[in-house]
């Protein structure tokens, strides 16, 4: 669904498309569309307390921030098979490696390093029920030490008895309204004591035709820079 805002930029781009469109045709020249890429969304969890450096199959990609304690960003690669290296900060001490797995440009996923120690695991965005006139969810328990759980939006229940599991879902629900309110809840399984709740999420609220995931992650309790938090990300760039 496009907002007004989009509707004027969908316009330009229509407009400079024509426009280069006939330029090829005067110049006679062809133009290569961009190559597909894979879209990752790279998010780390990870209680380890370890800053990390990142390599795409031996090939350094952090420059001088080490990767930490929920740390992600939208990470697009070309398809075909990608092994991910994690080493120490400033070292070359190696931490984790993943096997080579072979992402396809169309597809999108979420690339997730958790636990400690560390773990990693990709997960496909399967988008095969997707339809614009609807938001979609699902819910990842990244906290161990967290227990059973419900998750709310505003007031509304939309995930429940929600435990730790590396078994992470590839499928996203439809959310009952079309426009919920940007505020995460999560207590504790069947009860109304509330473990942790975020009114500023990344993703501001959640709207029609957009795909989101939402996640706990962290210590509940801990003084250091990995204490339970909850957040969102969209998993569908449309």
């Amino acid at each position: 669904m496009l907002t007004k805002k989009n509707r004027v930029w969908a316009v330009v781009a229509l407009l400079t498309g024509v426009i280069g469109f006939s330029s090829c045709l005067k110049n006679d020249t062809i133009s290569t569309p961009p190559r597909p890429q894979a879209s990752i969304w790279f998010l780390n969890t990870s209680t380890n307390g370890i800053g990390l450096d990142f390599y795409d199959n031996g090939t350094k990609v952090t420059s001088n921030s080490a990767i930490g304690f929920n740390f992600q960003a939208r990470y697009s690669v070309y398809g075909g098979p990608h092994n991910f290296t994690f080493k120490k900060a400033g070292a070359d001490s190696l931490v984790l490696s993943t096997p080579d797995y072979p992402y396809d440009s169309t597809k999108f996923y979420t690339f997730l390093l958790y636990d400690n120690p560390i773990k990693a695991a990709t997960v496909y965005s399967d988008l095969s029920n997707y339809t614009q006139d609807k938001v979609y969810f699902r819910f990842l328990n990244l906290s161990k030490e967290a227990g059973l759980v419900d998750v709310f939006i505003g007031n509304t229940k939309v995930d429940s008895n929600r435990i730790f599991t590396p078994a992470f879902s590839s499928s996203f629900s439809p959310l009952p309204s079309l426009n919920m309110n940007g505020v995460v809840t999560i207590k504790r399984a069947g009860k109304d004591s509330v473990l942790v709740s975020n009114n500023k999420l990344k993703v501001t609220s959640f709207q029609q035709g957009n795909v989101y995931t939402v996640y706990m992650a962290g210590k509940p309790g801990s003084p250091a820079g990995d204490s339970l938090m909850v957040d969102a990300f969209y998993s569908y760039y449309n």
